[in-house]
């Protein structure tokens, strides 16, 4: 709906990454539909503290988007707000103890690793299959691991996943898969992070090993040789569903 009034908004947002700044586009497109939005945008979690969540009663804040989690001393002041708020993405059990004004969006991690297996599982015949989550291994990377596992473990394929905290780097640890093998990984900054940008140097890529991301961020994926594959989700839809959700 059209609004007169003009409504300061706060959003929580981490702009360094591609999925978020396609989230940001679509909150913005839809913004140009809804009314008159006066938007703040806290990029660093660092200056999301539980004195910023009480100045917002006091600067007449009208609503919240919250994609990135600040610092604990603000949890419970977000739980105890009544300003309108709208959690972005998958944050396992947050804020979920709040039960007024505020609602949940997200993009269908389980779905997207689905998606993966099937992908993989086209190309033909592996002998092994791997899973790289995420460094904090949050709850959207946990999802995308099972729903990639169900899929090729259907086909035959058990799936190995990589444990940042195990010791052993990701090249070696992809290195001694058996081949051909295929490689699905949370999301593009997880391969580059675990592999660097030439990641066939030490895989072997693409002749014994297939490798895939997720967000398709066109800079990273660019980056690599080989470029990398990558799953590009509707982040820009997420972002306009979550604008309405805020205005509703």
């Amino acid at each position: 709906m059209i609004h007169s009034k003009t409504y300061n908004i706060v959003i929580s947002l981490n702009l360094s990454r591609a999925s978020r700044r396609d989230i940001l586009s679509g909150i913005f497109d839809a913004i140009n539909q809804l009314g008159d939005w006066n938007v703040h945008i806290i990029q660093n979690p660092a200056e999301l503290t539980a004195e910023t969540v009480r100045s917002w009663k006091r600067d007449g804040v009208d609503g919240v988007i919250l994609a990135e989690k600040g610092l604990p001393d603000a949890d419970p002041e977000l739980t105890a707000s009544k300003i309108p708020t709208v959690v972005l993405g998958a944050h396992g059990t947050w804020l979920r103890r709040r039960r007024q004004q505020i609602t949940f969006t997200r993009i269908n991690d389980l779905t997207i690793g689905k998606f993966a297996g099937r992908e993989m599982v086209k190309l033909g015949s592996f002998a092994s299959a791997a899973f790289l989550p995420s460094e904090d291994d949050g709850q959207w990377s946990r999802l995308r691991g099972r729903g990639f596992e169900t899929v090729c473990r259907k086909s035959g394929l058990p799936v190995v996943t990589y444990d940042h905290a195990g010791g052993e780097g990701a090249t070696e640890f992809i290195a001694r898969l058996d081949k051909p093998a295929v490689v699905f990984a949370a999301c593009d900054r997880v391969v580059i992070n675990a592999l660097g940008t030439r990641p066939h140097a030490v895989c072997g890529i693409p002749d014994r090993t297939v490798l895939l991301g997720v967000d398709d961020d066109r800079l990273l994926c660019e980056s690599m040789r080989p470029r990398l594959s990558s799953i590009h989700p509707d982040h820009y839809g997420l972002g306009v569903r979550t604008a309405h959700e805020l205005d509703a």
